[in-house]
């Protein structure tokens, strides 16, 4: 249980500068959603013209689905960015967080790892690494 109380608050820590750093990068580049193409369900059309914009918008609305408790709609969303960017650390760490909600330790790690493989190298992501590792190898 001490286990995972440290687990979550270091997620939560690990969010919280996420969030921040995402914030400053998209203070003053943020474009009004009328550029680009919206599906019926409420889903960004992805090609190559708008794909930053795009991916961006995706993800806070990824986020807002996690936020809101619909974590199958927030996962479907972060895999969808994945299929068009397979290095994008913020859905990696969208699917890790609803991971850890979720207490599937085994994916988590998985996502975290793949932060680390994308240069998110930090006492924190490894920390939260080991973690995994150990709650995954008592399984």
């Amino acid at each position: 249980m001490k286990v995972l109380a440290t687990l979550i608050k270091k997620l939560v820590l690990l969010f919280n500068n996420l969030v921040k750093w995402v914030s400053l990068l998209m203070k003053n580049s943020i474009k009004k959603r009328s550029g680009i193409s919206i599906r019926d369900n409420g889903m960004p059309i992805l090609n190559k013209k708008n794909l930053p914009n795009t991916l961006r918008n995706a993800y806070w609305e990824g986020l807002k689905e996690e936020k809101n408790g619909n974590y199958e709609e927030a996962k479907r969303i972060y895999n969808n960015i994945l299929e068009f960017d397979p290095n994008q650390p913020l859905a990696n760490w969208g699917l890790a967080s609803i991971h850890l909600k979720e207490n599937d330790y085994k994916n988590a790690e998985i996502q975290i790892s793949k932060l680390i493989e994308l240069g998110f190298h930090n006492n924190s992501n490894y920390d939260l690494l080991r973690q995994l590792r150990e709650i995954n190898k008592g399984e």
